[in-house]
């Protein structure tokens, strides 16, 4: 127990050591800050290799896949930084040499990280750029390995829901407390910021904190008592509140309703009727796929898209998709790849100059990227969260059928299973665990 104490204070040193240092090196680059760069790095790994509890480890993951809260963090990114400590992460796994999963689920997750490498091939010639400047776009792959920590950590018994509803709610307050004092004072790093409707619309992209509501509304759902039950409803709330006055995107208040709408009527029922909805469930959302791609997929669409979005974004999107789809075309199998724009920044694609961005028409982007392979791997996923469909009823894990949904809902806008692979990885380790300990 002291020793967890001990090295906790190193971890927590050290990441605060590097903080300031990167805020400082923004501003003041000498060789100082960098030695104390590199010093706040050996503190932080030190405390890091020597813990023995891993709720440092579960918590500084779960921060930065909430993009750090956006604080602001000088030039480093995110994105960077959670690959960076996914990679801490695997070294640490291995090093305790801790493993026990499943082979099905580690070969479809494994199978995009092969694809990227295969698509990097097309984007090496058709870019006119090196191999390696053609994979390194698709370095956040690495996020998908985060399945074997996750797993080991439910092995060795840790509540993870609990800890991704806490760091949920500090990301919700902070983000509707940045949204009040916004015309005050500015304190996180904002994406972007917009008016709609007479309102402020800031742009906060990251999906977690919308995993962490519907995880707390299950847990509402599923917990007879406690100041735990009514917490976890102020944190769904709040993720509403989020998403109709913050965010202003339909997709994700449409999806949160979703998700409380199933685990209401599921923690309403019987076991019998549990095993009768489970069924019904996984049929209803295969069957929504063709609306996707038919005729009243433009439908779909609008109904789907951002609050007032207006008929000229629309048809950008709509443009957009059939921009994509022909050039997916020349290399339909394994896809475009993508251009690396640090080392070609003055090359774009004539539609990305014209607004047409894959990342925001879901599925047809991933077709894009890595074609007709990419497409299986998105309805792969949603069947590694849907073919145990009963047990995790039975188990009150519902919220795992609400993201099931949720992906399927936004597929053609934002793609949530490739677009977002934190909260994706995160449900497919969850539903191994239940899957191999055989939880009925």
């Amino acid at each position: 127990m002291k020793k967890n104490i001990i090295t906790g204070y190193f971890y927590i040193i050290g990441i605060v050591i590097m903080m300031i240092s990167i805020n400082l090196l923004e501003k003041y680059s000498n060789i100082f800050i960098l030695t104390l760069l590199i010093l706040g790095f050996f503190v932080f790994l030190f405390g890091f290799i020597y813990s023995d509890t891993r709720k440092f480890d579960i918590i500084i993951l779960l921060v930065l896949a909430t993009d750090c809260f956006y604080f602001p963090i000088g030039n480093a990114s995110y994105l960077d930084l959670l690959d960076l400590f996914t990679v801490l992460l695997l070294f640490k796994l291995f090093f305790y040499k801790r493993k026990a999963t499943n082979l099905t689920y580690k070969m479809i997750l494994l199978s995009l990280i092969a694809l990227a490498f295969i698509s990097s091939i097309n984007a090496t010639f058709e870019f006119s750029q090196s191999y390696l400047d053609s994979i390194i776009p698709f370095r956040h792959y690495v996020v998908l390995l985060l399945f074997f920590p996750i797993v080991d950590w439910l092995d060795r018994g840790y509540e993870l829901n609990k800890y991704l509803v806490m760091v949920s709610f500090i990301a919700l307050s902070l983000f509707i407390v940045q949204y009040f004092l916004y015309t005050k004072i500015v304190f996180l790093s904002i994406p972007g910021v917009s008016v709609r409707i007479g309102l402020y619309r800031l742009h906060f992209q990251t999906l977690t904190p919308i995993l962490g509501a519907m995880v707390a509304f299950n847990s509402f759902m599923f917990t007879k008592k406690g100041l735990y039950k009514w917490f976890s409803l102020l944190v769904y709330v709040m993720a509403l509140f989020f998403t109709i006055f913050v965010n202003q995107t339909r997709t994700y208040m449409f999806g949160l309703i979703l998700s409380g709408l199933i685990m209401f009527i599921i923690s309403r029922t019987n076991i019998i009727s549990k095993s009768k909805i489970s069924i019904t469930l996984s049929l209803l959302l295969v069957i929504l796929f063709p609306l996707y791609f038919g005729p009243v997929s433009d439908l779909v669409k609008t109904a789907f898209s951002d609050i007032t979005t207006s008929s000229e974004t629309y048809g950008i999107r709509q443009n957009a998709m059939k921009y994509y789809i022909e050039l997916g075309k020349e290399h339909s199998i394994t896809g475009y790849g993508l251009i690396n724009l640090r080392t070609k920044s003055d090359w774009l694609l004539p539609g990305y100059s014209m607004g047409y961005y894959w990342v925001d028409i879901g599925i047809y982007g991933l077709f894009f990227l890595h074609g007709i392979l990419g497409v299986i791997w998105y309805f792969l996923v949603l069947y590694l969260l849907l073919k145990d469909t009963k047990r995790l009823i039975n188990s009150n894990y519902v919220y795992i059928l609400a993201y099931a949904s949720f992906g399927v809902l936004t597929i053609t806008t934002i793609g949530p299973f490739y677009f977002y692979l934190f909260p994706t990885v995160f449900c497919i380790a969850i539903t191994q665990y239940i899957n191999r300990k055989n939880i009925n």
